[in-house]
């Protein structure tokens, strides 16, 4: 077979993060404007290959996580110190969340059945319920931590400080540092 180009479709100013729902009806896209109006997300209908909706949601790059079941997609706004959480039905800002100066990477996990999110200044892990859009709770990690991710169970989140040197593994079962792991140079 043979790899053609089928369609272009704009997606948005300065567009550097994509996430796929995982029903696949949308496509969502960071942009990383620095247009006030255009710095947020994209949301592409994958059937029609249109877009849906541009919905501005803070200054800096934007990291998107979406919530187990898809009602709430979650965008990080890295120089605004923010959360925003979109409803997806109706693509519309339901609340922002302030989650410290740096809010560089988030993730969900199913079992922890919360959202989170690393800041790289203040080295805090912010534990967000996906419902009530409450904090759950904050763990403390080191300055410097940046990308977060779960295991495909959930159980266990990694974030990584590559100025330490150092991994941090967490138990999203009790919401704590379960590790700090020493890893070869970043």
């Amino acid at each position: 077979g043979r790899f053609a180009v089928t369609n272009n479709v704009p997606v948005g100013d300065a567009p550097t993060r994509v996430v796929l729902q995982h029903d696949e009806r949308y496509l969502w896209v960071g942009n990383d404007s620095r247009k006030p109006d255009q710095s947020g997300v994209t949301v592409i209908d994958t059937t029609t290959l249109q877009q849906v909706a541009q919905i501005p949601t803070g200054a800096g790059h934007h990291e998107i996580a979406l919530s187990d079941g898809g009602q709430f997609a979650f965008v990080t706004n890295r120089d605004g110190g923010t959360v925003t959480v979109i409803d997806v039905q109706s693509l519309s800002k339901v609340a922002e969340i302030e989650t410290g100066p740096k809010p560089i990477s988030i993730a969900y996990s199913e079992l922890g059945g919360a959202v989170y999110v690393s800041d790289a200044d203040t080295g805090i892990i912010t534990v967000i319920d996906p419902e009530s859009h409450e904090i759950r709770s904050r763990i403390e990690a080191e300055p410097g931590i940046g990308p977060l991710r779960f295991n495909d169970t959930g159980r266990r989140g990694m974030v990584v400080n590559a100025s330490k040197d150092t991994v941090f593994v967490i138990d999203a079962s009790a919401d704590q540092i379960a590790h700090a792991i020493s890893v070869g140079k970043q």
